[in-house]
């Protein structure tokens, strides 16, 4: 269980982004930057980062340098800087350039956020001859840590302790990460966030963690907004849309119904479970029940269907190493149902039923002596 910490509303609104050394841009793609027969030629995109060192987020200045081959019927242009989503960052217009001692035309500019932003897009545009002529491309900078894998889900409904919990997973896969302060996951209240722990090999940093709302047995509905701290290279920050299966924006979020046994016959094993249409996969987990504790034999995989044939369900069980798992005839065993769902609004869910009692029925040869 993760312990809530609650922290004033200004954390919550960041600007934008981070440090490192100079990184200057490899390779041009000529074919994507340079359109044919045009006088606006971009020679180098670069950018490196100074951070200020104070308070728990900084400021982080990106030093921006253009340069572009010299043309003299090129008076002024303008330019966008955006991030990968397109949020602009920085817009300028009728901006002369400099000439350098290169003899190129030389635009040097920065715009400061507390937001880490390891690719940059940009956009050039001028008119020569009466005619615009356009540059667009991006730079990737090497120095920043970069995010592998950001998983929200799936929602989890079950009971503990006879009691609906709803949890909601959270995984993240970082590389490249030299310093990492905190990782934090805000709901939409926006009046406390659950600090996300994480494990660091060498300079991948693998981030797990299982949230729910304590005393409560729901989530609620609206926008989380998921922050990781790169110190001197900013903060990461993502915004996640919690909307239930029954497309509801705001209000709390039970997942979805949990499943249970309608009844359990010498052939067949009828289910009560959520809309078929709506669920991926199922998978049965069968255990064996020694001095209260439940431990765990392995797993069968399904497709959704409320009539199961047990029978040909009991081929299919494999242990915890994927090997064929032997299932006794006539002996009483536990399981429980996890209903695996397809994504919906974006999110995926699963719901686990209680333990229940399954019998494999079948001819057994008595134990001769």
């Amino acid at each position: 269980m993760l312990k809530k910490i609650y922290i004033p509303l200004f954390f919550v609104f960041l600007i934008n982004c981070v440090s490192g050394d100079r990184i200057k841009k490899e390779t041009n793609d000529k074919n994507n930057l340079i359109e044919k027969d045009t006088y606006l030629t971009l020679i180098d995109f670069s950018y490196y980062t100074e951070s200020e060192n104070k308070n728990d987020i900084k400021n982080i200045t990106y030093n921006l340098i253009i340069k572009l081959k010299r043309n003299d019927n090129l008076n002024q242009l303008n330019y966008t800087i955006s991030d990968e989503n397109d949020k602009i960052l920085l817009n300028k217009k009728n901006i002369k350039p400099k000439i350098d001692s290169n003899n190129s035309l030389l635009i040097n500019d920065f715009f400061i956020s507390k937001l880490s932003y390891n690719k940059l897009k940009y956009n050039i545009k001028t008119t020569i001859n009466n005619e615009i002529k356009e540059i667009n491309g991006e730079i990737l900078n090497k120095e920043f840590p970069f995010i592998e894998n950001i998983t929200i889900g799936p929602v989890i409904s079950q009971y503990i302790e006879n009691k609906l919990n709803v949890s909601l997973n959270i995984n993240i896969d970082i590389s490249n990460c030299k310093n990492l302060k905190w990782i934090r996951f805000i709901p939409p209240a926006h009046d406390f966030f659950w600090d996300i722990p994480w494990l660091i090999e060498g300079d991948f940093i693998k981030a797990n963690a299982v949230i729910y709302e304590k005393n409560k047995n729901f989530l609620y509905n609206g926008n989380y907004i998921l922050q990781i701290n790169f110190d001197s290279y900013g903060v990461y920050q993502k915004n996640i849309k919690m909307i239930d299966y029954l497309n509801n924006f705001n209000g709390v979020n039970y997942g979805i119904p949990i499943p249970f046994i309608i009844y359990d016959e010498k052939e067949y094993l009828k289910l009560n479970i959520f809309d078929i249409k709506s669920i991926d996969f199922i998978e049965i987990w069968l255990y064996l029940k020694d001095n209260g504790e439940y431990q765990k034999l392995g797993y069968a995989i399904i497709n959704p269907d409320t009539l199961i044939n047990k029978k040909e369900l009991k081929e299919l069980f494999v242990d915890n190493e994927n090997k064929k798992l032997k299932i006794k005839n006539n002996f009483t065993y536990f399981a429980r149902l996890h209903i695996n769902s397809k994504e919906l609004n974006n999110l995926k869910y699963l719901s686990i039923s209680d333990y229940f009692q399954i019998k494999f029925h079948g001819f057994t040869i008595p134990f001769l002596n």
